[in-house]
């Protein structure tokens, strides 16, 4: 079992765009866990959103997204054909990942931060996730997800858009 101590970030709280910021909030979460803070002004996941914007880049491209976390100094990876595999292997060098996936209609990114032997640990920045949808009262921080849930809700082998940051 691997679980690593990324913190939760809910994007139901953020400043702007609360339900559709699901992509910055989960890279502020990576990025906290390697130490960025931040300015101090609001919430990290903010500070991304106005820095995507500033920059002229979508939070809806992986491209983008990846080109935001290199801003910082670290490392974004980003593989639209990745493994299961290499996702537990990169999990076991304690390096944080997010995920595409369409737990929503439009989609929906969210961190996995570990593995245990139901299923994969994440945080999803929107709540919990229940076949019926959503339950935004609840926190989205170490749930498991299972293995077959990732596999729908995400792709599969080869159909898998994640970034590896570090």
């Amino acid at each position: 079992m691997i679980d690593l101590n990324i913190p939760y970030f809910s994007q139901l709280d953020n400043a702007l765009n609360p339900y559709g910021s699901c992509n910055v909030t989960s890279i502020a979460m990576c990025l906290y866990f390697l130490g960025i803070r931040g300015n101090g002004q609001g919430q990290l996941e903010d500070q991304l959103y106005r820095q995507m914007e500033s920059m002229g880049l979508s939070r809806h491209s992986p491209y983008d997204l990846a080109q935001l976390v290199r801003q910082y100094r670290r490392k974004d990876n980003f593989d639209p054909t990745a493994t299961w595999q290499s996702v537990k292997d990169w999990l076991m060098q304690k390096k944080p990942i997010v995920v595409h996936g369409y737990f929503t209609n439009f989609g929906h990114i969210i961190v996995i931060r570990g593995f245990n032997d139901k299923g994969f640990i994440v945080n999803d920045p929107y709540g919990e996730f229940w076949a019926s949808g959503y339950d935004n009262n609840a926190s989205g921080a170490g749930l498991t997800y299972s293995y077959d849930l990732m596999r729908d809700r995400c792709g599969h082998d080869g159909d898998l858009w994640i970034h590896f940051i570090s």
